[in-house]
């Protein structure tokens, strides 16, 4: 019936439990999981903010999400290999 599952995550407590229930229910029904993470964007300066001043932390929030997201996404296929649940992971800046 369902051939793949799209599971937004962000780390929280809230989503590791939808991690378990999609995985187990993607396991039931033999369906693939695309796990997502929407990290933010970095907000515009004021006036008054040094542009390169502002690039250099956008770089840094950049990393941070960037390695935020990978993370949430580790631990999502980790528990789908484990599971043998085909896993993909995706993330957008939003």
């Amino acid at each position: 019936m369902y051939e793949r599952l799209l599971v937004p995550v962000d780390g929280s407590e809230f989503s590791d439990k939808s991690v378990t229930q999609s995985v187990a229910l993607a396991r039931q029904l033999g369906a693939r999981i695309v796990g997502f993470v929407a990290e933010p964007t970095m907000t515009l300066p004021n006036m008054s903010v040094n542009p390169s001043a502002y690039a250099r932390e956008s770089d840094a929030h950049d990393a941070r999400t960037d390695e935020h997201a990978k993370a949430v996404l580790d631990k999502f296929e980790a528990a789908a290999k484990a599971a043998e649940v085909p896993f993909r992971g995706v993330y957008s800046r939003a």
